[in-house]
């Protein structure tokens, strides 16, 4: 009997121990990316999502912007999206393609949107306008680091 107890307690311990998810079982990976969340506010509901890069140009663009107070973040992202969220942005069912955006002060009305009407129109932005997305509303907020649980 002890002996199936302990069994039990290991197994229990070694699933708690191992899980480093959150509800939706998403944690910063340690790769050879930088992860950064963006945010949207649509005049009192944040929308926010997340991009990654390897990118050294763009790397140094976004530590730059990351210096400045948020109210002074003047650029915003524009790039490619695909379907899916690669496993990191929250529960979109589209991410940036990875190295295939940048940040930019002027950008086209076309590819504008929040990150919910491009999530309802997601075909129309893949197919119609060639996966560009370009919210002018979008602030660079915060890097997100390996093993960082995205909430």
């Amino acid at each position: 009997m002890k002996n199936k107890l302990l069994i039990v307690l290991t197994i229990l311990f070694f699933a708690c121990s191992n899980s480093d998810n959150t509800d939706n079982g998403m944690v910063i990976p340690q790769d050879n990316y930088r992860y950064f969340r963006l945010t949207v506010d649509l005049g009192g509901t944040i929308e926010k999502f997340l991009v990654r890069t390897s990118n050294s140009e763009t790397l140094v663009v976004l530590d730059n912007l990351l210096s400045l107070p948020k109210n002074e973040r003047a650029l915003h992202i524009n790039g490619k999206i695909a379907r899916g969220n690669n496993n990191y942005n929250y529960n979109w069912s589209w991410h940036f393609k990875d190295n295939e955006w940048t940040m930019v002060e002027l950008s086209v009305e076309l590819c504008d949107a929040s990150p919910s009407f491009v999530e309802n129109n997601l075909d129309y932005f893949i197919s119609n306008i060639n996966g560009s997305y370009c919210p002018w509303d979008s602030i660079l907020d915060k890097e997100m680091l390996p093993g960082e649980l995205i909430e």
